[in-house]
């Protein structure tokens, strides 16, 4: 039971940036992205998603984490990142708003 209420905690910790990658994957899911669900996040790729990345993160990043979502290029970039990123989504349950 303490181990769930930890969990639900470290989830919520983590929602403010889960509500920014939420809000940039959305807008990709309205400009042509797509979204899907593995594990814990949500990760979306495609549309606006591309263009967020190439003009905020910089052309080379092909995937980056806010909380609980990712946000990637393409599926294809999202299976070859996908355990890299699972590491910051543990960051973003750890630290929540302090880390980022």
């Amino acid at each position: 039971m303490l181990k769930r209420l930890l969990f639900i905690a470290s989830v919520v910790w983590a929602s403010p940036y889960t509500c920014f990658g939420l809000l940039v994957g959305l807008i990709g899911c309205l400009t042509g992205g797509k979204m899907q669900r593995k594990g814990l996040a949500i990760e979306f790729y495609g549309g606006a998603v591309n263009a967020f990345l190439r003009n905020f993160c910089g052309h080379w990043v092909s995937a980056i984490t806010f909380g609980n979502t990712i946000l990637g290029r393409s599926p294809e970039l999202l299976a070859h990142c996908r355990e890299h990123e699972w590491v910051h989504v543990r960051q973003y349950h750890r630290w929540g708003p302090f880390f980022g």
